[in-house]
């Protein structure tokens, strides 16, 4: 009998048409799991470098706290700046071992591009890093760091010390008067032990001088900072 003969070339004709049919689902599926492949590892490197970015924030305002300032380069993170700042205790975060000449992991994002540190004032900067797609702005990743309600709440804790200073000194000694300016009177007090003479109570929070309060009293009789008075009384020079 020639069934068999016969019914060859149909079964090589179907077979050959699974294979295309199975190589094109094939493909298709590759076309579909290769972008969501190539997604989640974006989404992954997203998540590495936000990560990494918030422990650098937190080592840089534990730089702030100690130093008074922010950091001008994330290298002085974990290694003492040439500009020495005063107070300063790092390493205020871990840095792994590296070859001389190579760049230490935490100055890289999960795309091995070194962060950008971007000045902005003494009390603010911007840490950045350009993402997945270095020319396209919209996946940018940042963050940002702004340290003045840090200073304002040091100025504020350092003239309640300082008021409630003159205000004991002048009951103690009702006939004198601070007449001779700000200065003078922060080293009355000190002098006469009404105050410690640790430098931090000298400066406001953002490292300026004490004014009066308000600005043209004589005899002085309270203490302010510039940072603290309004907007109209501080425009104008």
């Amino acid at each position: 009998m020639n069934t068999s003969s016969e019914s060859t070339p149909i079964h090589r004709g179907i077979t050959r048409s699974g294979m295309i049919a199975l190589g094109v689902l094939l493909l298709l599926l590759a076309g579909v799991a290769l972008p969501l492949a190539h997604l989640k590892a974006t989404r992954y490197r997203e998540e590495v470098t936000q990560r990494e970015m918030d422990k650098l924030v937190a080592a840089c305002l534990s730089y702030f706290h100690d130093t008074n300032e922010l950091p001008h380069r994330l290298k002085d993170l974990a290694v003492r700046p040439s500009s020495d700042p005063r107070g300063w205790a790092g390493p205020y975060i871990g840095a792994d071992p590296v070859k001389p000449g190579a760049t230490p992991d935490y100055l890289m994002d999960a795309w091995d591009q070194p962060y950008e540190v971007i000045p902005g004032t003494e009390s603010y900067i911007t840490i950045y890093s350009a993402g997945a797609h270095q020319d396209d702005l919209e996946d940018d990743i940042v963050r940002w760091i702004d340290v003045s309600p840090q200073r304002r709440e040091a100025t504020l804790e350092r003239l309640g010390i300082l008021n409630a200073a003159i205000d004991h000194y002048l009951h103690v000694h009702p006939g004198r008067k601070f007449l001779e300016g700000v200065r003078a009177l922060l080293d009355v007090l000190r002098e006469e032990h009404f105050v410690s003479a640790e430098d931090t109570l000298q400066q406001d929070g953002w490292g300026q001088a004490w004014i009066a309060d308000p600005p043209d009293q004589s005899p002085i009789v309270r203490l302010t900072s510039r940072h603290l008075l309004p907007a109209s009384s501080t425009s104008g020079g």
